[in-house]
Order: C-alpha cells, then sequence, then structure tokens
C-alpha cells in the first residue's frame, strides 16, 4: 500500500506518517507540501490512499484539489483533514464523494479507524491489506 500525506506543515506530516506506520504496514508514505508537488506525485506514482489538508495553500483550496482527484480517479480513496470540526468543510467532502475525514488533532485511534472504513469500503485497495 503506498500512500501520499499532502499537508503543507511538515510537522504534521510527520506524526501523520508515524501514526499511520503504527497502524498499518504501508510500501511508501510519500510526502507532498503544495498542491503542484501532489499533482505530480498522484500522476508519476502508484497512490493507494491519500490524506489530504483542507486547506494547503489557502482557505479550502485542498477541497478544490480533493474535486480534482476524484474527477480522475473516483476510487482513489481520499481522506480530507481539517484543523477544526468545520461541518462546512465536512459537508463539502460528503458531496462530493463518500469520502472520508479527520478532524485534527489527531490520534492513532482515529488514524487506525480511518485506515479500518478504507479497508472495509467495496474500491478497497484491490485487495491489498492495510
Amino acid at each position: 500500500m503506498n500512500i501520499l500525506i499532502i499537508n503543507n506543515n511538515k510537522l504534521i506530516v510527520a506524526i501523520l506518517a508515524n501514526l499511520i506506520r503504527k497502524c498499518a504496514d504501508p510500501k511508501h508514505i510519500y510526502k507532498s507540501y503544495s498542491i503542484s508537488c501532489a499533482k505530480k506525485w498522484l500522476k508519476g506514482y502508484n497512490v493507494n490512499i491519500v490524506f489530504l489538508d483542507a486547506s494547503i495553500e489557502s482557505s479550502l483550496d485542498g477541497i478544490d484539489l480533493f474535486k480534482e482527484i476524484k474527477s480522475n480517479n473516483a476510487q482513489l480513496p481520499v481522506v480530507v483533514m481539517t484543523s477544526k470540526n468545520n461541518s462546512g468543510v465536512i459537508s463539502k467532502v460528503l458531496d462530493i464523494s463518500a469520502g472520508d475525514y479527520l478532524v485534527q488533532p489527531l490520534s492513532i485511534k482515529k488514524i487506525h479507524h480511518c485506515l479500518f472504513n478504507i479497508k472495509n469500503k467495496p474500491y478497497s485497495l484491490s485487495g491489498e491489506s492495510v
């Protein structure tokens, strides 16, 4: 399983990568700190799960990237992260797709639950174990 984390905060990326490794055994964890870099990763690498910050470079620009990802690959699991319990972000995510979302602060319990949900969805990683 290959995971792409898209977030401009390097500390959040490091924490999330650490939590993911405690919950699963990913083959690769790719890290992107900008939208343009994320698009290159998505185009050039086999990514099975995306963890995406709702506001990467400006307010809610992650939602636009989420829409683009889903229009190019509707089956790719995308987890949108937001820094507060923002019902507007959550509503937009659910309107676009039955995607998952995480409200920060991150925890091992939240990541484990999120990965479990992805694994048990119909589009579940082409049979790979999480």
